[in-house]
């Protein structure tokens, strides 16, 4: 159980990283284009 929810909250934080990245990237091209 305690493995479960290490991958959740593992893939909370993965899935945080990776839309704070997109965010970061649609703001630079904003700022490029």
């Amino acid at each position: 159980d305690l493995n479960v929810i290490t991958v959740f909250r593992g893939g909370e934080r993965g899935i945080a990283a990776v839309s704070w990245i997109a965010g970061v990237v649609c703001r630079l091209l904003f700022l490029v284009a």
